[in-house]
């Protein structure tokens, strides 16, 4: 009983699989602007965590580190803002 619900499955929605691959690819051709912005967001938890671990271990390095998450930050608002502008651009 097993094999023949398999094959049913694949039988079934072959085809509909088959179908959505092409607006899939179409619609996420459309969002590599966005996509920039997003990484560029998303990548300020590994620069905050970075810096607290490094001020943790040398208490030296921390204004240092504080100055190079302030600029990451900056650029972080900045893509959110761009990131935004991009969507809005879209409708």
């Amino acid at each position: 009983m097993g094999e023949d619900w398999k094959q049913f499955y694949s039988s079934a929605y072959q085809g509909t699989y088959r179908n959505l691959h092409q607006p899939a690819l179409i619609i996420g051709g459309c969002f590599a602007t966005e996509q920039k912005w997003i990484v560029a967001v998303l990548f300020m938890v590994p620069v905050y965590a970075c810096h607290s671990i490094i001020s943790l271990w040398n208490s030296r390095l921390s204004l240092p580190c504080d100055i190079l998450r302030s600029c990451y930050e900056a650029f972080a608002l900045y893509s959110f803002g761009s990131y935004l502008v991009a969507c809005l651009a879209v409708l």
